[in-house]
């Protein structure tokens, strides 16, 4: 579930670093992803998706994710791999239902 190799990264002054661009799925998995170091480039991300998809094919990845992830989640018979898989099912069932909140929001008055 790695796509950091598929991402391009900059090298900031204090030694950190930011994300400057990638692959449309490779940015939508980073989004998705179960460390807790991408909540900044998660929140950006769902500000600004809709600059590079519709919302409707956003939702549409993401559940291909979940069914994915759940997928494989079924077929492994070790532990570890079972957790990983459903963590990184559960962090795209969060992303998701951002998404769909973040539709929801502007109805609601």
């Amino acid at each position: 579930d790695d796509v950091t190799p598929y991402l391009k990264f900059e090298q900031e002054d204090n030694g950190g670093y930011t994300l400057r661009g990638g692959p449309l799925d490779a940015l939508i998995a980073y989004a998705a992803s179960t460390s807790k170091s991408v909540n900044q480039y998660t929140e950006a991300f769902l500000s600004t998706y809709y600059t590079l998809i519709t919302p409707d094919e956003l939702i549409s990845k993401l559940l291909y994710r979940l069914h994915h992830f759940y997928k494989e989640a079924q077929l492994y018979q070790t532990t570890e791999a079972f957790h990983s898989n459903t963590a990184v099912w559960q962090a795209t069932t969060s992303l998701l239902a951002r998404v769909l909140t973040n539709l929801r929001a502007p109805l609601i008055k």
